[in-house]
């Protein structure tokens, strides 16, 4: 893992850590949609332009 991914990973455990848990009692046939726009993407207008905002993408795979 590089440096930046190292960081990356100690903001996000930090930020989960801190976050209120939902239990769901997951059931034969439960089915969880999470709204991604509503979610990850409804953050409100920039105050300012961002012109060095960096996106980054990551993919958690389950087992």
């Amino acid at each position: 893992m590089t440096a930046e991914a190292y960081q990356l990973k100690e903001l996000l455990e930090g930020r989960i850590g801190i976050q209120p848990s939902i239990r769901i009692d997951w059931k034969a046939g439960s089915l969880l949609t999470i709204d991604n726009y509503r979610m990850v993407h409804a953050r409100g207008d920039a105050v300012q332009p961002d012109p060095d905002r960096l996106l980054k993408r990551i993919l958690v795979g389950g087992d």
